[in-house]
């Protein structure tokens, strides 16, 4: 909420929309319709998850930067975890799908979507039995036409949580969750992704100075 709040405040950005509410009332224990599913029953849905939970039904924004020159924007829609959770896998249509990835599409529940910027992109936790913490996906579907890729889909280095402490420091930054892969980001097809976070790396930590973007630099670096 304070992360949300700090872009609606931000005299620098212009906010497209946003959307905070209603808040959901906290359980003690995972809700009850979690359990109640014998195809969650060996799924590590524990009490970390649900501390980190945003207990919204929906949180999301899309902002761009209003003098920045190239233009920076961003974009998340969050929903309360369990919903997520709830909610069929996403779609997967392509033809010449691999059987690797039509068997992770079915264990995913997208958990942030960029609806309004139609860039086809999401995140997505993975649904496995006996797996703690559950793994993190990110689909891009421009990925497989970078060199060393025939997927669409690649697993990030964070944990939900993690994503949500990730998502705090980026505003939701167009590609940032590339740097929690291990990939290269060189060549033509993320060269605007690159600019992007470069952008952000250089306007965030005067926009929003309570935040280190230290860590964030480095794994840029790392990744050219």
């Amino acid at each position: 909420m304070d992360s949300l709040d700090a872009i609606l405040e931000c005299d620098a950005l212009d906010v497209d929309f946003s959307d905070k509410g209603p808040i959901l009332e906290r359980p003690a224990e995972n809700p009850d319709i979690i359990t109640f599913f014998q195809e969650f029953k060996d799924v590590a849905l524990g009490s970390s998850l649900r501390e980190c939970n945003i207990w919204f039904t929906e949180l999301s924004c899309r902002w761009r930067t209003r003098e920045a020159s190239p233009e920076l924007g961003g974009e998340f829609r969050l929903r309360d975890l369990y919903d997520s959770i709830l909610l069929p896998p996403p779609q997967f249509t392509a033809e010449t799908a691999s059987g690797r990835d039509l068997e992770i599409f079915s264990q995913l529940r997208v958990i942030d979507f960029p609806q309004h910027a139609g860039t086809g992109h999401f995140a997505a936790i993975r649904i496995q039995d006996d797996v703690d913490p559950l793994e993190m996906w990110y689909y891009d579907m421009r990925l497989s036409t970078a060199p060393g890729h025939e997927s669409d889909l690649i697993r990030m280095e964070s944990s939900y949580c993690e994503y949500l402490d990730a998502l705090v420091l980026t505003k939701g930054v167009f590609g940032w969750q590339y740097l929690f892969t291990d990939i290269s980001l060189q060549g033509i097809v993320f060269r605007e992704t690159v600019a992007r976070l470069e952008k952000m790396l250089e306007l965030f930590p005067t926009l929003f100075p309570d935040h280190d973007y230290g860590p964030l630099a480095a794994r840029l670096e790392a990744r050219r």
